[in-house]
């Protein structure tokens, strides 16, 4: 054996151990952090103390991801839910530069855990979507040659936008599993509903300092409902990623709901079933009020789209989960959703002030009643705006078919001088950067990742799989937006898990949901599909 073959021999190895850190390891990882924040505050040079800071953080969470990928993934999402609330705090000592370093901390992250997905088999068994979604890396990378980019940095960010969301997908799809995505979920609830406490104080109360200062400098026309109220966005970079977030807390809390049967399963014990009847009262409460914090946030937020996407995709799922029998309950609930929309209608949007949390409530009341009047008549609704932003992605893509280049909308352009445009849909922006070649790679990857999440949902009903149908309904126009640091990794780690299931056959065969779990089992499924023993390591 030669040292190469050595080296990745231990390599192997070393990767394959899960070795999460204790209560022991955690604090010294904490406290290196806090050690590193106080050098960062004394270094007189403010950008090289954020530097400092960013690789600080990203040293200690990469460490940490190579330890064991349950706690990696578990500890990013949470640094990646508080990252804007981190980079606004942040910039009360240190500097606020316009390219933060703090956002390639997640980045660092997933290098670590992108290969030891590599490492565990990513890429075995590729399936039609896996074929897709590697095409379009490739055309992303060929398209930072585009000359259209006189800026080779803004071709460079241009991947952050594209394509490192996008890796998600092959870190789901190899070290993903129930045992992992549970929790995640589970957190990811329970952090919407802090980030919707959050956006409704900001809403209903007033911004803190560290939020006003950054509206300040920060401030963008799309912050804004009318001419003097601000979106909330909580803890994240934009309002709209609040707005997405809060329609995924719903979907989850509204899965915990109606199945909750799907987190405490059946059994044969009438002891046993009486203690779980009473925990799944608890689990459908807690469901109640997250899902109470999050729509109200998404009210609050007047983010119509993201509204009407959870309107769409709460129906769905519960199709999704109770198959035929669903109708006996969507038929009631779609009469009383009428009623309550036309009772909305009679609503007069002018008795509601233009400023504040009523702003937000009258944007939608404006909705309902018209949803379709053009802009010009009524400058509060954009339905017409935003059409005609994808319609001009779309036109584009055929007037120049080859596209303008990896860097050529959103936020890498606009950083690094480039010429950028955003039309507010991913397909239409894909349209813009990668010409015709763009829109078919991304709207066949939309449309299989649907697909096959169904597919996999109803052949095994799982809370982790249900939640993914709606997720990815919800997130329709945002598969490919790179500013959403939180919501976009999520999607693509739970569409790698479906893609997983649909290669390695998990989706056939395996127990049925609610059915009793054998004992000595915990009825979950390991990478390669096959049953794992309760307390057994990944």
């Amino acid at each position: 054996m030669n040292v190469v073959e050595r080296v990745r021999s231990h390599v192997q190895a070393a990767s394959a151990t899960e070795r999460p850190l204790g209560p022991l390891g955690l604090t010294i990882g904490a406290g290196l952090l806090v050690a590193a924040s106080a050098v960062a505050a004394a270094m007189p040079e403010g950008a090289a103390a954020r530097w400092f800071l960013a690789a600080a953080i990203a040293v200690v969470l990469g460490f940490v991801c190579w330890r064991s990928t349950t706690q990696g993934v578990l500890i990013t999402f949470l640094w990646l839910f508080a990252l804007g609330t981190s980079r606004r705090l942040a910039s009360e000592v240190l500097a606020d530069p316009g390219r933060d370093p703090f956002v390639l901390v997640g980045v660092a992250a997933l290098a670590v855990l992108t290969v030891r997905a590599l490492l565990a088999g990513a890429l075995r068994r590729l399936t039609v979507l896996s074929w897709l979604l590697l095409a379009f890396t490739a055309l992303a990378i060929l398209q930072m040659v585009n000359p259209e980019q006189p800026s080779g940095f803004a071709r460079l960010a241009g991947l952050l936008v594209w394509v490192v969301p996008t890796t998600w997908f092959w870190v789901g799809r190899a070290i993903v599993d129930e045992r992992l995505a549970r929790p995640l979920l589970l957190l990811v609830a329970g952090l919407t509903a802090l980030a919707g406490l959050y956006g409704i104080v900001q809403s209903v109360v007033e911004f803190p300092p560290w939020d006003q200062r950054w509206i300040n400098l920060r401030g963008y026309a799309a912050l804004y409902i009318g001419p003097g109220t601000v979106r909330p966005f909580a803890s994240f970079a934009s309002a709209a990623e609040f707005g997405l977030a809060c329609a995924v807390g719903a979907v989850i809390a509204a899965t915990i709901v109606f199945g909750s049967t799907l987190l405490v399963p059946r059994t044969a014990s009438r002891r046993a079933a009486r203690r779980h009847r009473y925990t799944r009262v608890w689990i459908v409460l807690g469901g109640l009020v997250i899902f109470g914090i999050t729509t109200l946030a998404l009210l609050l937020s007047a983010i119509r789209t993201y509204l009407v996407l959870l309107v769409v995709a709460l129906p769905v799922i519960y199709i999704v989960y109770r198959g035929r029998r669903a109708w006996r309950v969507l038929v009631p609930a779609v009469i009383m959703v009428a009623i309550a929309l036309a009772a909305l209608s009679t609503v007069n949007p002018d008795s509601l002030e233009k400023t504040g949390a009523q702003a937000g409530v009258r944007r939608v009341i404006l909705f309902i009643n018209n949803p379709f009047e053009k802009n010009r008549e009524n400058t509060d609704n954009t339905l017409q705006l935003h059409y005609e932003n994808a319609k001009f992605g779309f036109e584009e893509s055929f007037r120049e078919p080859l596209g303008r280049g990896t860097g050529s909308t959103g936020i890498a352009g606009e950083h690094f001088g480039n010429r950028s445009t955003s039309t507010d849909f991913d397909l239409a922006d894909a349209g813009l950067a990668f010409g015709i070649a763009g829109v078919l790679l991304c709207g066949a990857i939309v449309a299989v990742g649907i697909a096959w999440s169904v597919r996999v949902a109803l052949r095994r009903r799982t809370f982790e799989r249900v939640v993914t149908v709606g997720v990815l309904i919800v997130s329709i126009g945002a598969w490919f937006q790179g500013a959403h640091y939180a919501l976009a990794p999520l999607l693509w780690l739970l569409l790698g898990r479906a893609d997983a299931a649909i290669a390695d056959g998990r989706d056939d065969g395996d127990l049925a949901s609610g059915d009793e779990v054998p004992a000595g089992t915990a009825g979950v499924e390991a990478p390669g599909g096959a049953p794992v023993a309760t307390g057994t390591t990944a």
